[in-house]
């Protein structure tokens, strides 16, 4: 019996306002009319990988991707878990990109995850405690899909911390990160190895295996 996971797909929602403005969204914030059109584009990179098992943020505009994504070819129910939320943006939530800049600098300077002293902002989730979060939500899926493909419809700090844990090399373009853009996984007895990448903006689908990270 193969008792690790086939391949781990995570992606990024589709594009909101706030993604625009590069404010922070509210959970239940929508897609916004290019959202709609990036996640239905993404359908048929989907449907070529084929995931065994769609889960997803139960964020408005996670599971408005998922739907998207899965509409007409996914037979399963995809399942929903607050596990693979964005981290909590406490006194950010609902701030346009202006106003952060305004009241919080040293937020707006800094690059990537916010390091611990940042953690005020975020008022109800330390940054040590969402990285326990994004590892133990990890561990959930490669535990209960063993042998199997498995697509994450998430969000950006989850994938960003996610590379970081397992030691993965960024890119210049951080492309991952792009609304409704892929990052793939395969798995060995101890490394993950990122196999594949779409870019949601330039339509590039392609696969690499030069870049390892361990478990």
């Amino acid at each position: 019996m193969n008792t690790e996971i086939k391949e781990l797909f995570l992606m990024r929602h589709a594009q909101t306002d706030s993604n625009i403005d590069g404010g922070w969204p509210l959970e239940g914030d929508p897609l916004n009319d290019c959202g709609k059109r990036q996640a239905v584009q993404a359908a048929s990179v989907v449907q070529t990988i084929h995931p065994d098992t769609i889960l997803s943020s139960d964020s408005t505009r996670a599971v408005q991707t998922a739907e998207l994504i899965s509409n007409g070819w996914f037979t399963k129910p995809i399942l929903y878990s607050p596990l693979f939320r964005e981290i909590d943006g406490g006194k950010l939530k609902g701030m346009s990109r202006e106003q952060i800049n305004k009241e919080y600098p040293n937020f707006a300077n800094s690059r990537g995850i916010p390091q611990g002293s940042l953690d005020p902002i975020f008022g109800t989730e330390k940054i040590i405690e969402f990285a326990e979060r994004v590892q133990n939500a990890t561990s959930y899926v490669t535990g209960e899909w063993s042998g199997s493909k498995v697509l994450v419809v998430t969000h950006g700090a989850f994938i960003r911390m996610f590379f970081e844990l397992n030691g993965i090399p960024t890119f210049d373009d951080e492309e991952y990160l792009f609304n409704c853009s892929i990052a793939g996984f395969r798995k060995n007895s101890e490394n993950w190895m990122l196999s594949f990448r779409y870019n949601a903006y330039t339509k590039n689908v392609w696969q690499s295996e030069d870049f390892t990270a361990r478990m």
